[in-house]
This record gives structure tokens, C-alpha cells and sequence, in this order.
């Protein structure tokens, strides 16, 4: 077993930029600390910015005026928001027009925050000052920022009426900008576009107004459909226009509009699709501009769902544009989108026979597209490589992805099947593309188009056979020596994902292995240690998918590969990167012996973050624990005595303290790691009860197997009461925790099932055994259904059978591993793989399952029977369930939740200058704003979950306790159960006020509401002078109709004075 090496040991990662974890400068040279997300931070920040825009050289003002974006990223409070918003807006009323261009531009980019301004008509007015002066300019960009601001300002009747008075103006840029924001306004207002409609017509009418305005004009028809009585004459007014026959802008403005408006009132839709498709006709390849041809592609895609009429003509003449447009690589692309929604429709017709034939043609045309074109092939070598100039690989891609649906749709159409054959060509030369891509110059738009080939790769090979699947996969673990040195590793792990998607990870191993074996010298040590890792992972998911039991022979012989690679690598930073990520992800799998080396590499390495090393060193111990249980001949001889499992489980206790110390030391470092250290501690817990059960239970070596041996009865009941309280912390977790992935769940169920298996076979011992008149507790049981059902469903399963899970999945399993607070680890562990259909993914749960398995057939499930289990039976169990190996889910590597839920409190007592120190028996004021972001594992926020959310419940109680602890968080979740009409619960412990329930609305993530206070008047003891207000919070889900609990709370200390005889 390799321990661990001090904290103080470990320093910087090399390769990894530093970086101060407390505090940093800005542009300003102030110092500011970093992370820091509460409102008194960002206000604080606000006035620094507002100083720095004060400032007398430009350059400063316009950083300062760029950074009011991060602060609205970082701390998105609907107070800092508006009083933002207000500062930027006075700023444009006051600066030259310089500053105001840049103020423009950051408007725009704080567009998503403008519903969370409270005072829109301080914005209007600020803004409108500047419309009145007589700089044109100054109008110009006051009517941009009118068009920024309109769907805050969209209603105000000021500047709707400005921006009309604007519309007319002979200045034709501000004519132009005064036409951008109607056109802003009338897409959120839903009055502008009747107060719109004449000055519009008027000016679209009027031969004084020029092409370019009448253009803009006219397209802000295509907003009219929202009122049905301006829908009719814009629709007949866009019908004139098109019967003129023109090719010219004018026109297709008119064309596009009329499309948009046909898309949303559902006239004329099929007349407009025949038009459509008139200028896509063999006839009219000549005469029709390829601009127009564009078009007319995006309308269709636009159109073709809602049409009622869609002739078969219609797919040949889609047919004969891909074949025609070559040279138009756009054209093609947008053919290929229109010909995908022409074949989703759900009514497709059956083809006659003698249109088959043509229907093959179609699918020879889209294959000719899935090539290396000539401009793809390498022509200039850059350094490492790669081809520095970019090829065209939108097409191929786009006519891969058509295929697949054509492919599917063949049976449909056509008497046919689906065309294996044809499919894996496709696999074959799309594999072929990918490797070329690869080769290219790596972009944003390159990576995004190696996604999508692997995509398209995975989707194509579900059409495929086993053995063309794993041909792709060989020969793209053999194309690794044409890819750039620079992307191998990301390749490796996406053909390793791709391995596993398609199941074909036998032969990723086969084909890595010969790679390693055959290419050894002239790989470098990174990209070796990650193959090798993949390659241990692949045996260990073959493993686990082929039989019931690990192949401990087989393990062990990769585990001695593994050493000996590492033996002879080089160190250097690479090496230790890939070594922490191969590191999580084998732990992750439960395959300790290769991580007790790659603990011995990193603990020779320096790491650059606190978070990362004391991960590191709970992992450690972890690994360490877990040895203890795994069988290893290499360490313990075969000859030697086992250990007794009471002295192994009691150093297993040991190792997993440290663990949870290190841990807590996380969480000191601001990373949260509450659901880690929870589910260790009832891992420990339940081992640690086992060890205590057993020291009862045994018979000591010299009285003999066939003495009868009283236990200690009463101890055994101290246990079964130790039982339950754990029963109770397992529901905890899967109740706090709504987040989790089903691997967890499933843990956690069976856990719950094994636990509760234990309670019910000791309690019946104690009835036939205790004597109650002595003072031994006497403990009743409840057999939970659901529990019971889960325990038939075991017995009526396979040992490797995967067992649906007891409780509902609230989300997907997809979930990013985190960084650990590194943001240079972020990026390289985000490519770790985790998928929720892998067998290596289910491996946990399969392990979970035999030991419930194993379990169930060696204690009866049934509390009526007459005999109670046998001691040696008992300790029998208790020691299969002691020295059962620890199975960590994916969750308990990743991010602690799919979003972060921030809270800002300031509390106030109502008392018009009262004092700072709070008085007993005084009415408090808690001012609560937050907002919600859900995250992906990486530093910026994306939108996702948190739009589902419509209400935060905020559950408050005052108590002498500091913190709360797990089982106090489940007694909130009882709480709310309480408020929404259950029974009475126990009271929370050291509470010392009656709980209080608010509800606050949610809107685009961001809350804020008042808590009302009332401080004890009594205390429990003198020496309690300070309070925690404990602030718990559930988000609502009118769908689901009913709460999530989160995993945010918020305390407050207040201090206490003595009761005065003043009333308040």
C-alpha cells in the first residue's frame, strides 16, 4: 500500500500557471478578491468601476466600462444589475460620443440581464436626453441604444413616439438607426405594430424613400402576424410586390417577409412552397442568381414543415441541386437541411416502383459527398503537422448526416432494408474524413466539426455490423501516427468514448495494445500513459459485461503492465497531467492497484492547486482503505493467516478519517464537497457497525465451535439503533440531493436495502433472545414497500442483472468531471469519459447489485419466520458486507450539483436607529436576493435546468447551533413536507424559535423577498450570546409539483444583548 506524502510536500504542477487563489489586481491595479459573489462585494466593485469611469485618460474609462460584464457574469443580483444598468445609463447621458459607442456595444452584451432592471424609467429618461440633443451622432447612438434597451423599454410610450419622430428624419444613418430600433421594438412589443402600421405603410409607399430604408422597412412587416388584423394587409402587400417579376434586394426582402409571415399565420403556405421550389427547377439553374437560390433553401427549410402538399418532385428536384451546385458548397449545405425536413415528415408516401430507382440515384448523389475532396488533401505542412489551410468540411458532414436519415427512411419508402452495405462505406470514408480533419489547423469551427464527425461516426455505426465497428476502430487507433502530436490525446478519448458507444471495447484493447507494443519508442509518455490507462479500462468493462465476478488473475496482469510502463517513462509536467486525469477515471472504475502507482508517480510531482492535492490525498487514502479489502497475493502471501476482518475494517476506519479530513479541507478552500464527505462517512459508518456487530458476534478461538456462546444482547441492540439512524442519513442523501445521476441512486438504494436487510435479522435475534425485563431496548421494525419490492426484484434477477433503480432520477447522467477549483485541470479533465449507456459507466451498480444479491440469499427478507439466523450465519453476512469493495458513482467525482444557487442577506432590525448588537425578543428584517446558473463543470455559466425552477421556498429557523449537519438537513426536508400538509416532525435540535416558510417567485433565475425575524427572548443558557439564523431553501417545480431541496443554506450570527426594559 503506497501512503501518502504530507500536505506541506506538495507544491506547483509543472506546466500549469499559477495563479492566486485569495486575491488579484484588475486593470485598475485594485486589489479584489477573487470569487467573491455576494452583493456587499459587488457593490463594492461597482464604486470602484465608478471611479475608474470617472477617470480623465479614455482608455481607462472604456476598461472600466467593459468590465461592468463580468461583474453582472460573477454576481448577477437584481439590485447590482439595476443599479448597474442606472451608473452606465447616466454615463451615456454625460460622455462624448467616444465613450458612448463603447457603452453601445456593452449594452448589448448585457442584454440578458435587462429583466432584472427595476427602474426602466430612469433608462428611458437618460437616454432620451440624449436623443433631444442636436449632434446627429449623439441621436445615431441613442437610437442604437434604444434598439439595445427595447425589450426592457418596450412598452414606454415615449419611446415609441420618439423613435416614430426619428423614423421620418432626412439624415439617412439616423433614418436607418431609428428604423433598427422600431424594428426591435415592434419583436417585443406587442402594441408598437399597430402604432407603427401607417407611418410604415407611408414610408414603404413613398417614392421619396430610398431602396436601402424601403428594404429595412419592409421587413418589419414579417412582425404583423402577432395582430390578426395587420397580418391580412401585410400579407396582401408583400403578395404585390412579389408578382413583379424582379431578381432584385427589394424583392427578396419582400420574399423573406412574406415567407416569415406565411410561417406563423399558416396562408398561402403551399403557394409559397411551389414558388419556392420554382427557382430550385433543372430548368432554372441558369437563370436564377445562386443568391436567391440560397434563399429561396432557407425559406424552404423554414416552410417545408408546414406545408400540406409535398409531391415527390419536390425530393428529385432537391436531388438535382446537390448534384448541380458543387461550387456552391453553401447551396449544398442548405439542400441537404431542406431535403432532412422533407424526409421528417411523418406522413412519408410509398414510391411506385418506377420512382425507386430514383429514390437510389438520391442516395448516390449524398454519398458522393462523403469524401476527401482535393482541396481537404494536405498541401502546405505546417509545423507539427498540420495543414495550414483550412478545407471545406461543412458538406461532407452535412450529407453524412442526411444519409443516416435516408438510410433509416429506406424501409419506409421503398420495399427495401436498410442498406448495411452502403452504410459502412459511409463509416468507412467518414473515418477516413475525420483523420484528414484532424490533420488541419485546429479552430473553434474545426473542433465543433470533429465533434460532430464523431457524432455522425457513432449514429452510422448503429446501422453497421460488430465487425465493420470494430474495423473503424482499429484503423483509427492506427491513424494515430498521422495525427498532429498536439491533439493525440483528445483524439484518444474520443475514440475511446467512440469504443464505447458502438461496444466495441475489446477491440480498442486489441488494437491499443499492438499500437503500444509496436509504436512504443517514438510515442510520447503522455499519450503511452493515457492509451495504457484506456486499455486497462477497456479489460475492466469486458470484465465486468462477461461475468459475475472481477477476473482478479487478469487484473493483476494488467496491473504489472501498467507498472512496467511507468517504470520507464520520463518525468515531466505532460506526464503528470494525464497521469491525475488517468488517476480520476480509474478510481472512478474502482480499479485500485493501477492507482496505488500512479499515486506513487504524482506524489514525486508538485501541484499547482490546494484543491487538487488534498483531492489527491483524499483519493489516497481512499485507494488505501480499498486495498486493504481487495485480495492481493503479491503483498500477502497465500501461506500467511488472513486477517481477522475486525482488525482490517478497523484500519479501513482509520483511512477513510483521513479521507473525510482531507475533504473537509476542501470545502475550508470554498470548494463544496458536502455529498462526498456524506456518502464516505455512511460508507465508514456502516463498516465500522459491521466491525462492532462482529466483535459481538464471534466466538472467541478457545471455547470451540460448539460452546454456546450468549452474546452481548444489548450492544446488538446499541447497533440495530445505529442501524437506523444510518437507514436515515441514506434516505437523506438521495432526498438533499436531487441532482444525482442513476448510478448513485442505484448505490445509494442498495445500500439502503443492505442496511435495512442487517436491521431486520438482528431485531429478529434480539426478540428471540433478549430479555426485556433487563433492560435491553426493544426496537420495532416497518418493512418500507418500496424497499421490499426492490428486494424481490433482486431475488428474481441475475447476479450481473441491472436493476432499475427505487428512486426517480431528477437528471440526466450526463454530468462534466469537475477541476477541483483549477482552471487549467478544468480543461483537461472535461474530456474524461461519462456516459450513462457505457457497461463500464454501469459497473458500480453492478457491483452494488451482486452484494445485494449475495446478501439476499444468505438472509431470509422475512421477519415472520420462526428461527432466527444462526450467529455464524450473521457474522458470515456482516463480513460479506464489511469487506465488500467501496464503489464510488460518477457523481462523487463530479460537480456537487447541476447549478449554483447564490445568496445575499443583509439583516436590519426595523427599529429606526437601534444599535448594532440585537436585543432579545426583537423583530428582525433579513433582506434575501440570489439567483440561480446552472453550470457544466467548467468557469462560465450556460443556460440550462435553472428555467424550470418558477419559486424558491425559504425555510428559516434560529438555533444556538452553528452549523447543520446532514441529519438536521433532512429533518428541513420533513419541514416542508410539514408546511405542505403532512404530519407534525420532530422538532429541529438546539432550535430555539418555531420555523418560518416564505416564497419567493423566480424570474430568469434571480429572486429577492424580505424574512421577518423574531428573536428569542429567552436563551438556553447564559453562555449562548450569539444566534445562527439558518436559511434553507427548495426550488419549486409547478411541473413536477413539488420541491427540490437544495444543498445551499445561509447562516447568519447575530450577536445577543440582555433584554432591556425599553419596548420595542
Amino acid at each position: 500500500m503506497q501512503s501518502s506524502l504530507p500536505l506541506t510536500t506538495l507544491g506547483p504542477l509543472p506546466g500549469v500557471g499559477r495563479r492566486s487563489t485569495t486575491s488579484q489586481l484588475d486593470s485598475f491595479g485594485v486589489t479584489k478578491t477573487v470569487g467573491a459573489r455576494t452583493s456587499d462585494a459587488a457593490f463594492k466593485r461597482l464604486l470602484e468601476l465608478e471611479a475608474a469611469c470617472r477617470s480623465a485618460k479614455l482608455g481607462a474609462q472604456v476598461r472600466a466600462v467593459l468590465e461592468f460584464e463580468r461583474l453582472f457574469r460573477q454576481c448577477p443580483f437584481p439590485l447590482v444589475v439595476n443599479t448597474g444598468f442606472l451608473k452606465l445609463t447616466e454615463l451615456f447621458r454625460s460622455s462624448p460620443n467616444g465613450l458612448r459607442y463603447f457603452l453601445l456595444q456593452t449594452f448589448f452584451r448585457l442584454r440578458p440581464y435587462l429583466d432584472r432592471v427595476l427602474s426602466d424609467s430612469e433608462l428611458a429618461r437618460r437616454v432620451l436626453a440624449v436623443l433631444g440633443m442636436t449632434d446627429p451622432l449623439a441621436r445615431i447612438l441613442a437610437l442604437r441604444t434604444l434598439g439595445c434597451l427595447a425589450p426592457r423599454l418596450r412598452n414606454r410610450l415615449d419611446v415609441q413616439h420618439a423613435v416614430l419622430r426619428r423614423m421620418s428624419s432626412t439624415h439617412p444613418i439616423e433614418a436607418a438607426a431609428a428604423i433598427h430600433a422600431a424594428d426591435q421594438l415592434c419583436q417585443y412589443s406587442p402594441t408598437f405594430p399597430k402604432t407603427l402600421w401607417l407611418t410604415l405603410v407611408h414610408l414603404i409607399n413613398d417614392q421619396r424613400t430610398p431602396d436601402v430604408a424601403k428594404c429595412r422597412l419592409i421587413y418589419i412587416l414579417r412582425h404583423m402576424h402577432s395582430d390578426p388584423v395587420l397580418a391580412e394587409p401585410a400579407r396582401k402587400l408583400c403578395g404585390r410586390w412579389l408578382n413583379r417579376p424582379t431578381h432584385s434586394e427589394l424583392a427578396l426582402y419582400v420574399l423573406k417577409t412574406a415567407v416569415h409571415l406565411a410561417a406563423h399565420t399558416l396562408v398561402d403556405v403551399d403557394e409559397l412552397v411551389d414558388r419556392l421550389f420554382g427557382y430550385l427547377h433543372p430548368a432554372a439553374i441558369q437563370t436564377v442568381p445562386p443568391l436567391w437560390r440560397r434563399e429561396a433553401l432557407v425559406c424552404l427549410i423554414q416552410l417545408i414543415p408546414r406545408a400540406t402538399r409535398h409531391p415527390v418532385r419536390h425530393l428529385w428536384w432537391l436531388g438535382e441541386s446537390i448534384r448541380t451546385v458543387r461550387s456552391d458548397p453553401q447551396s449544398v449545405r442548405l439542400a441537404f437541411r431542406a431535403l432532412d425536413k422533407w424526409l421528417g415528415r411523418p406522413d412519408l408516401p410509398a414510391l411506385t416502383p418506377s420512382e425507386i430507382p430514383r429514390w437510389w440515384t438520391l442516395i448516390d448523389h449524398c454519398e458522393a459527398w462523403v469524401v476527401v475532396p482535393s482541396s481537404v488533401l494536405p498541401t502546405d505542412v505546417g509545423k507539427g503537422g498540420a495543414v495550414s489551410k483550412l478545407p471545406d468540411h461543412a458538406s461532407p458532414l452535412r450529407a453524412a448526416a442526411t444519409l443516416m436519415t435516408l438510410y433509416r427512411t429506406t424501409p419506409v419508402v421503398a420495399p427495401a432494408p436498410v442498406p448495411v452495405d452502403r452504410a459502412a462505406r459511409t463509416l468507412r470514408r467518414l473515418a477516413t474524413l475525420l483523420v484528414e480533419l484532424l490533420r488541419a489547423e485546429h479552430t473553434a469551427a474545426r473542433r465543433r466539426a470533429i465533434r460532430e464527425a464523431f457524432g455522425h461516426l457513432d449514429r452510422l455505426g448503429e446501422l453497421t455490423t460488430p465487425d465493420v465497428r470494430a474495423t473503424v476502430v482499429s484503423d483509427l487507433i492506427g491513424a494515430y501516427e498521422r495525427v498532429p502530436t498536439g491533439v493525440r490525446l483528445e483524439f484518444d478519448a474520443k475514440v475511446f468514448r467512440l469504443a464505447r458507444h458502438l461496444e466495441t471495447l475489446p477491440a480498442y484493447a486489441t488494437a491499443a495494445d499492438l499500437w503500444l507494443a509496436r509504436n512504443s519508442a517514438q510515442v510520447p509518455a503522455a499519450h503511452r500513459l493515457q492509451v495504457a490507462a484506456h486499455v486497462l479500462l477497456a479489460e475492466h468493462s469486458a470484465a465486468m459485461h462477461s461475468c459475475t465476478d472481477e477476473d482478479d488473475n487478469r487484473e493483476r496482469v494488467c496491473h504489472l503492465a501498467f507498472r512496467a510502463l511507468l517504470d520507464s517513462m520520463p518525468r515531466d509536467g505532460d506526464v503528470y497531467l494525464v497521469a491525475y486525469r488517468s488517476l480520476r477515471v480509474l478510481a472512478q472504475a474502482g480499479y485500485w492497484r493501477p492507482v496505488d502507482d500512479l499515486l506513487a508517480l504524482l506524489n514525486t510531482a508538485q501541484v499547482e492547486s490546494p484543491a487538487v492535492a488534498l483531492w489527491r490525498t483524499a483519493l489516497g487514502h481512499v485507494q488505501g482503505a480499498e486495498i486493504l479489502l481487495l485480495p492481493d497475493t503479491a503483498s500477502s502471501p497465500s501461506s500467511s493467516a488472513p486477517t481477522p476482518a475486525s482488525a482490517t475494517l478497523l484500519t479501513y476506519h482509520a483511512e477513510i478519517s483521513r479521507a473525510l479530513a482531507a475533504l473537509h479541507a476542501m470545502e475550508s478552500l470554498g470548494h463544496p464537497r458536502r455529498f462526498q464527505i456524506w456518502f464516505l462517512e455512511c460508507h465508514r459508518d456502516l463498516r465500522e457497525l459491521c466491525r462492532r456487530a462482529l466483535f459481538h458476534l464471534q466466538v472467541p478461538a478457545d471455547v470451540g465451535a460448539t460452546a454456546a456462546v450468549v452474546a452481548d444482547t444489548y450492544a446488538l441492540g446499541v447497533v440495530t439503533e445505529d442501524l437506523y439512524r444510518l437507514i436515515h442519513r441514506l434516505v437523506c442523501l438521495r432526498r438533499g440531493f436531487p441532482a444525482l445521476d442513476a448510478t448513485a441512486h442505484q448505490v445509494l438504494a442498495t445500500y439502503h436495502l443492505v442496511a435495512t436487510m442487517l436491521v431486520y435479522q438482528l431485531c429478529h435475534r434480539a426478540r428471540s433472545e433478549c430479555d426485556y425485563n433487563k433492560g435491553s431496548p426493544r426496537i420495532e421494525t416497518v418493512a418500507d414497500p418500496a424497499v421490499v419490492a426492490y428486494y424481490r426484484s433482486i431475488l428474481d434477477a441475475e447476479p450481473r442483472a441491472e436493476i432499475t433503480t427505487v428512486a426517480n432520477s431528477t437528471e440526466g447522467d450526463s454530468m462534466e468531471v469537475d477541476g477541483d477549483g483549477d482552471p487549467d485541470l478544468k480543461a483537461a479533465v472535461s474530456e474524461l469519459p461519462a456516459d450513462p449507456e457505457s457497461p463500464l459507466r454501469h459497473s458500480q451498480r453492478g457491483s452494488a447489485d451482486r452484494l445485494a444479491y449475495k446478501l439476499a440469499r444468505l438472509l431470509p427478507f422475512d421477519l415472520q419466520a420462526e428461527t432466527p439466523p444462526s450467529d455464524a450465519v450473521l457474522c458470515e453476512a456482516l463480513e460479506l458486507v464489511g469487506t465488500s469493495s467501496l464503489q464510488l458513482p460518477p457523481y462523487w467525482f463530479n460537480s456537487p450539483q447541476l447549478f449554483d444557487l447564490e445568496l445575499s442577506a443583509d439583516a436590519k432590525t426595523t427599529v429606526h436607529g437601534a444599535p448594532l448588537m440585537a436585543q432579545r425578543d426583537q423583530l428582525y428584517t433579513v433582506k434575501l436576493e440570489g439567483f440561480l446558473q446552472s453550470t457544466d463543470g467548467v468557469a462560465q455559466p450556460t443556460p440550462g435546468p435553472v428555467t424550470q425552477f418558477t419559486a424558491i421556498e425559504i425555510l428559516s429557523v434560529v438555533s444556538v447551533q452553528p452549523t447543520l449537519d446532514m441529519t438536521d438537513l433532512d429533518l428541513m426536508a420533513n419541514l416542508y413536507q410539514h408546511f405542505l400538509g403532512a404530519e407534525q416532525v420532530p422538532p429541529i435540535p438546539g432550535a430555539i424559535s418555531s420555523p418560518a416558510l416564505h416564497r419567493f417567485a423566480i424570474h430568469q433565475g434571480a429572486f429577492r423577498g424580505e424574512l421577518l425575524i423574531t428573536l428569542p427572548m429567552h436563551l438556553p443558557t447564559d453562555a449562548d450570546r450569539v444566534v445562527h439564523v439558518h436559511v434553507c431553501c427548495a426550488l419549486t417545480n409547478e411541473a413536477a409539483c413539488r420541491p427540490y431541496l437544495t444543498n445551499t443554506a445561509l447562516t447568519l450570527p447575530i450577536q445577543m444583548e440582555p433584554p432591556t426594559s425599553i419596548a420595542h
